[in-house]
């Protein structure tokens, strides 16, 4: 036997138990040759998602849905993985053409091209890396996990942009001030008899140098 086929038996087995209904050898037969093509993987999910939606056995139909839908998640996981790839290996070609400090070139005849402008996606992954200068300097042995990070910020950038405004009100620079109060200082009133007794004071100050100078 594969080990779809293996995969078939087992799965089979669990969702009779489960059901409490003993399939037909035919019907059994009739699963195996229509899924034994299939990634094990593909069978399992495709089985445990339907007991855990149904007390009853599945028609042939219904398991060909589910492994339809793994498909179809499979190879959207595929197609970013893909992508980040591509970007990655993009923005090592944009370093070595361009270089850390993005300087324009000049030609004979007076023209000047300037770096292409990084997509969204790309500047909002790389920061997270450190930057083109991180890239540029780092060591050999760390180039994976930098490529891991790169790529995980590259497949978040979609989900950062939707949510920049409200992460914006939520953890933006004005959350770091601290609310401005006015102090209430009464004003000092003429007649008020702090303010007599601080003129009195400096009055009396005042003779007192005025004594000493006489003197």
């Amino acid at each position: 036997m594969t080990a779809s086929q293996q995969k078939l038996a087992v799965e089979i087995n669990l969702t009779a138990l489960n059901s409490k209904a003993e399939p037909e050898r035919e019907l059994v037969a009739e699963f195996t040759r229509v899924f034994d093509h299939e990634p094990p993987e593909a069978i399992e999910s495709a089985f445990r998602e339907w007991r855990l939606q149904s007390s009853f056995f599945p028609a042939i139909a219904d398991i060909t849905e589910l492994i339809s839908r793994w498909h179809g998640r499979v190879d959207h996981e595929d197609g970013k993985k893909i992508e980040a790839n591509a970007a990655w290996d993009y923005v090592n070609r944009y370093l070595h053409e361009w270089g850390v400090e993005l300087l324009a070139r000049f030609s004979v005849g007076g023209q000047v091209t300037t770096p292409p402008p990084l997509d969204s996606r790309i500047d909002y992954a790389l920061p997270r890396i450190g930057g083109l200068r991180a890239l540029n300097q780092v060591d050999i042995d760390k180039m994976p996990f930098m490529y891991r990070d790169f790529c995980e910020a590259y497949r978040l950038a979609p989900a950062a942009e939707l949510m920049a405004g409200s992460l914006q009100q939520q953890f933006g620079k004005d959350k770091l001030l601290g609310s401005v109060k006015q102090l209430s200082v009464p004003p000092v009133q003429r007649g008020d008899r702090r303010f007599a007794e601080r003129r009195a004071e400096l009055k009396r100050q005042a003779d007192e140098l005025l004594a000493k100078r006489k003197g």
